[in-house]
């Protein structure tokens, strides 16, 4: 049931939504990158249309993640939360990846994936924001700052864990598996970011 929601929940794209009631009208996997998120939003739609994809994206993970842990908490059975809030977060992304509404063609999960942190570990969340901006402002790529988001996250998820001496490989595997399918979804990302074709923000608003 939790994961059946929250990939539904995840398929609900909200830069597809937008896109179609502002500005030119047109589906935003026709625009720019043909990304469905946020980024893409931003580029081709504007502030505003981008702000409400990106709390679009936002709210949906954490609903996700809600619902997964009232109804865990709520469970008769002896279960372990911290897998299931995992595999929510992993069927979330993949909603959002693989929208069931949207002919399966979605975003590349970064920040559904990062919503979902909140409730499994807020101060994973914490950090990973961090290294996002600091590698925005160190290297000016969205992409590559979601990259090292990616692959930070379950080292992390490792890290915390032998912290506090309960380490979870069932977590990590799922942590591990959600890295993974952003890191397929940057593909061509990554390509451009080793041939230095990558485009960068400009902070000061110029082309």
């Amino acid at each position: 049931m939790c994961i059946i929601s929250s990939y539904l929940l995840g398929s609900v794209n909200f830069a597809v939504l937008i896109s179609k009631r502002f500005g030119s009208r047109k589906d935003i996997r026709e625009l720019g990158s043909k990304n469905a998120g946020f980024s893409n939003c931003l580029r081709n739609l504007g502030l505003g249309p981008s702000v409400v994809t990106f709390l679009g994206d936002f709210v949906k993970g954490v609903l996700s993640m809600a619902a997964t842990y009232c109804v865990c908490k709520k469970c008769e059975y002896d279960i372990d939360l911290s897998v299931f809030l995992v595999l929510s977060q992993l069927f979330c992304c993949l909603g959002h990846v693989f929208p069931c509404f949207f002919q399966f063609r979605g975003g590349k999960g970064i920040l559904t994936a990062w919503s979902c942190i909140f409730f499994i570990n807020w101060q994973i969340a914490v950090i990973l924001i961090l290294i996002f901006l600091f590698s925005l402002v160190l290297f000016r790529l969205i992409s590559l700052s979601s990259i090292l988001c990616a692959v930070s996250y379950p080292l992390l998820m490792f890290v915390f864990d032998n912290m506090q001496n309960k380490l979870n490989m069932t977590s990590l595997m799922v942590s591990s598996t959600v890295s993974i399918l952003i890191l397929i979804r940057h593909y061509e990302n990554i390509k451009r970011i080793l041939d230095k074709s990558e485009p960068k923000i400009n902070f000061r608003g110029k082309s």
